[in-house]
């Protein structure tokens, strides 16, 4: 009984849409419809958001995970939202599908609490993991479909700008999927170990974003690879080499020295690579 108001709701709604397209494409008449979508769209999206809370109640899953399943969910429906507004043609495609998408990232951005609040039963596998999964995902899709369509700078812009997120997004996740996996009790670790591992695992991350943006001429990629080299030394000579003993710190000193030197004549070696322009014409993003 309580779902049934919000059934027949949308069903209003969406017959309302219907008739008002059937009945011609003059401006009031498509304003009305897609009035009436992005109702019936938003409607729904609530209606299913506590249907998902009442079965975590009926099913007594843990209430800790119900954040990162809405997130998830609202995820997977920006994307639905978003491809149905691309078949019909509507102008509210882009601005819904987003909106709801960036309340999705919010949420599981703000319930993880940065990495503090993130305890997934599995690190990898697990409900937490699903919401970062499908945000990435669908952000990096949304860059693909949108360079592939765009003509302006605007859109390629908008292109970009969802494969930039769509990397800090996963940057994010798989920092805070580290500090899981050695928070679990039966992990023998100190805060060297992390830190040190996280360095390592940025520095990979930003050598294949390199060789992407190389491959691809994606100008986007190739520089956020660069900003996240500057941001690993930086956090190796401020934070990490602090943490060993004054031998190993000396020589990690050192050695880091000589990896800063080549960097520098790399740099200036492949500068025009690195800087010169994006493939405009590709699809470029990830």
């Amino acid at each position: 009984m309580e779902a049934l108001p919000f059934m027949t709701q949308i069903a209003a709604l969406s017959g309302t849409a219907i008739l008002l397209r059937r009945q011609g494409d003059s401006a009031p008449e498509r304003r009305g419809a897609e009035s009436a979508e992005v109702l019936a769209i938003v409607l729904t999206g609530i209606w299913l958001t506590f249907e998902l809370a009442a079965q975590y109640h009926r099913a007594q899953w843990p209430v800790r995970t119900l954040p990162f399943a809405v997130a998830a969910f609202w995820a997977a429906y920006a994307a639905g939202a978003g491809a149905f507004g691309i078949t019909r043609g509507a102008a509210w495609t882009k601005p819904l599908a987003a909106s709801i998408l960036g309340l999705s990232v919010a949420t599981s951005v703000l319930s993880s609490g940065l990495g503090v609040a993130y305890e997934p039963a599995r690190p990898l596998l697990s409900v937490e993991s699903l919401a970062f999964i499908l945000q990435v995902g669908i952000l990096g899709t949304a860059g693909v479909k949108i360079r592939r369509t765009a003509g302006t700078s605007a859109e390629f812009k908008a292109a970009d700008s969802a494969a930039v997120l769509g990397n800090l997004l996963a940057l994010l996740w798989l920092t805070i999927e580290l500090w899981a996996h050695y928070d679990r009790p039966a992990v023998t670790w100190n805060l060297a170990t992390f830190t040190f591992t996280l360095s390592a695992a940025w520095t990979l991350y930003a050598a294949g974003l390199l060789a992407f943006g190389i491959g691809l001429r994606a100008k986007w990629a190739r520089l956020m690879s660069v900003c996240l080299f500057i941001l690993v030394i930086l956090k190796l000579v401020m934070a990490d080499v602090w943490l060993l003993q004054t031998p190993l710190r000396i020589a990690s000193l050192m050695g880091l020295g000589m990896v800063m030197l080549l960097c520098s004549l790399g740099y200036h070696r492949f500068r025009a690579l690195i800087l010169g322009p994006d493939d405009s014409g590709g699809c470029a993003t990830s």
